[in-house]
């Protein structure tokens, strides 16, 4: 399976034999652990626990919100009066009247305006068939989202790709530029020494100009901080062609790996072409950064 992103929406519904319709939609967004929400309408709770364990297997690393719709109008409900509800608005009106309008006539008429006092005459919320259909169109609208997920992350894969090149690039810039440095720091040591002698008759000490240009070019050797960037760049495009496995999660960690080794070699190597490549490398890493944020 390729890469997906986690960012999508879904949505699918399906009937029953009697007419009522259920429909849902499914939204996500980036999150680093899994996290479902399921809203069921009023009166269907039942439902919310049923897709949440059906989510726990279907879904990954991300934030999914479903919204479940029942059609009572499709599927030809009656709607009865609770008496009880009637009761209680009426007992609370009536105090209500007394509070604020003592002797104020109070026609029954008014408890009828009060919302909440009709029930849908459905039967057994849990009937099998309901649950049936709304597992159906969770199943759908997942298959709809996955779809538009696989979409988001192919064009996510390619826009990584295309900066891991340009990461390369610099990668190896940086390579070449730190090779020149001992020789740079050679001829600039022998320079400044030729200049203090200079007009003395004393001889440049060659011999000494090399051993301290040998410490300062092993204090600024990074060679193994490009060696392990040049095989995270490796892993990073190993991991945006494995199909087997979400990667996100391995793609941030070396993201991390890719900052630590550049901001060691800027601070060991000491020369402005290396920082000005350093700094282009960072903001190459952030912006792969924001983007690996949103795969799963």
């Amino acid at each position: 399976m390729p890469l997906r992103s986690m960012t999508g929406f879904g949505t699918a519904a399906q009937t029953t034999t009697e007419g009522t319709r259920v429909s849902v939609e499914i939204r996500t967004v980036n999150h680093r652990h899994r996290e479902v929400r399921v809203r069921p309408p009023k009166g269907y709770a039942d439902l919310g626990p049923l897709l949440e364990g059906r989510a726990a297997a279907s879904t990954g690393r991300g934030r999914f919100d479903v919204s479940l719709a029942v059609d009572a109008a499709v599927s030809g409900e009656k709607s009865r009066i609770s008496p009880e509800r009637v009761a209680k608005a009426w007992a609370e009106l009536q105090a209500l009247r007394d509070a604020l309008a003592p002797g104020d006539p109070l026609p029954f008429v008014a408890v009828l305006q009060v919302p909440g006092l009709f029930a849908a005459d459905v039967g057994d919320r849990e009937d099998t068939e309901l649950c049936g259909a709304a597992e159906r169109a969770f199943d759908g609208a997942m298959a709809d989202l996955d779809a538009m997920r696989m979409r988001e992350g192919i064009n996510l894969v390619r826009d990584l790709r295309e900066r891991l090149a340009l990461l390369t690039k610099l990668h190896s810039d940086l390579a070449q530029r730190t090779a020149a440095l001992a020789t740079e720091h050679f001829d600039r040591l022998r320079g400044r020494i030729a200049k203090l002698l200079e007009g003395t008759g004393v001889a440049v000490p060659s011999d000494r100009i090399v051993q301290e240009a040998a410490l300062l070019a092993d204090r600024g050797d990074v060679a193994e901080e490009l060696t392990r960037f040049a095989s995270h760049l490796q892993q990073f495009d190993q991991a945006l062609a494995n199909d087997k496995e979400p990667q996100g999660k391995r793609l941030d960690f070396l993201l991390q790996e890719f900052a630590r080794e550049v901001n060691t070699t800027a601070s060991k190597a000491q020369d402005s072409t290396v920082a000005h490549v350093v700094v282009a490398m960072k903001v190459e890493i952030e912006r792969l950064r924001e983007q690996v944020q949103n795969l799963e």
